[in-house]
């Protein structure tokens, strides 16, 4: 999409002599459904860039961390809470994992729609406070199985190399 940097609208001309139609069909729609207050240079980059991904019918790449949360969620089923979480992944992954770390990625992965949590009953062994269970969603379940896939063809054929797997 382009600026007329002059008054700073979006001239629907100047995304066919591009063009960009080819690669985003609905890019007509979109300049022409745009509101005609100024947009940043940003704006479009990012909108592209989502509406790229959306097409594709891709999510956005899980990091290391946000996968084997999602994993630990996904092995503990209906009792997947945040102490058990952590447990989770420091005993099935060998790595140290700070509550702190883990609530603010368990916050961005519900953000996100990969996480939905319900709160449970309140017990007296917590001092009367309740435990948020979380749940993997549809969205996050294809968004492990991406970062799997990714994993396991990016390391075939690696054993030789790392000198067997375990």
């Amino acid at each position: 999409m382009a600026i007329t940097p002059s008054d700073g609208k979006v001239r629907s001309e100047s995304v066919e002599r591009r063009g960009w139609s080819e690669h985003f069909p609905s890019i007509q729609d979109l300049v022409h459904n745009l509101p005609s207050h100024r947009l940043t240079n940003s704006f479009h980059l990012y909108y592209i860039v989502s509406m790229q991904s959306r097409k594709n019918d891709q999510h956005e790449p899980l990091g290391e961390f946000e996968t084997l949360v999602l994993m630990a969620i996904m092995r503990l089923g209906n009792d997947a809470y945040g102490m058990r979480i952590h447990r989770e992944i420091e005993e099935r992954a060998t790595r140290r994992c700070s509550f702190g770390a883990l609530y603010t990625t368990l916050d961005r992965l519900e953000q996100k729609g990969y996480v939905s949590s319900r709160v449970g009953e309140k017990t007296a062994e917590r001092g009367g406070r309740a435990k948020k269970y979380m749940r993997v969603t549809a969205i996050g379940s294809t968004a492990v199985k991406q970062a799997y896939r990714a994993t396991v063809q990016m390391a075939e054929g690696l054993e030789p190399v790392l000198g067997g797997t375990r």
